[in-house]
């Protein structure tokens, strides 16, 4: 830890694309962070430069961090939308649990697929559950 060893460098190698973690990895403050099929030079290039003090997200790291924080557009209520959606509810149990009527539902889902530039709720909960969105 960096509390007890401050001059230790921490770099993450992973071949888990998890938008969430990278968002958390970055935050805390991780001196490298690569994925696993980044370019051999890529990663060799930045392992140097986290040696000299610097830190390093990789370009295919960075793009699924920005992915992830395009979620933090999202209104409250398209988020519990998402999430009633991951349950496998319908408009109309939407609409029940949240006091809103099936057209509003109808426009968050629309809202939502636009913002997560996908064309079917499938896609949709796909992509929410990758970058952490929504838990099932």
């Amino acid at each position: 830890s960096k509390r007890w060893s401050p001059e230790t460098r921490f770099a993450i190698i992973t071949g888990i694309s998890a938008a969430s973690l990278f968002v958390q990895l970055a935050e805390a403050g991780i001196d490298g962070l690569f994925i696993k099929n980044s370019p051999a030079e890529e990663i060799s290039a930045g392992v140097a430069k986290i040696l000299n003090g610097e830190r390093i997200i990789s370009h295919d790291a960075q793009v699924i961090i920005d992915e992830a924080k395009k979620g933090e557009q999202f209104s409250k209520r398209e988020l519990e939308v998402l999430q009633c959606l991951a349950r496998g509810q319908s408009n109309k149990q939407i609409a029940d649990t949240l006091g809103i009527s099936p057209k509003t539902i109808d426009s968050h889902r629309t809202n939502l697929l636009r913002k997560m530039n996908v064309n079917t709720t499938a896609a949709l909960l796909v992509r929410a559950m990758r970058d952490g969105l929504i838990e099932v």
